[in-house]
């Protein structure tokens, strides 16, 4: 489900073990440089719909389970004790 964004990068939806990974700004080389993975199919397929460009940050992201990215993460959240999710 490929698709190009307003910005002109393309994102889309890839299995992986045991999440859904929304990869965005996808070209002939990486196969993303950011990616949102969730565990929930319909959240990832969400962001893919109301995405716009590279550094949207998920709005709906209850199962949201990490993200790759290379650079400066655009979204960061702590565990109860202090400690970085990821």
């Amino acid at each position: 489900m490929p698709r190009k964004l307003d910005d002109g990068s393309w994102v889309a939806i890839s299995k992986l073990a045991y999440t859904w990974a929304v990869c965005v700004d996808m070209d002939a080389v990486t196969a993303y440089r950011y990616r949102w993975c969730f565990e929930d199919f319909s959240e990832a397929v969400y962001l893919l719909n109301t995405m716009t460009d590279f550094d949207e940050v998920p709005t709906r992201r209850e199962s949201l389970k990490g993200h790759r990215y290379s650079g400066a993460p655009l979204l960061v959240e702590y565990w109860p004790n202090g400690e970085p999710r990821w």
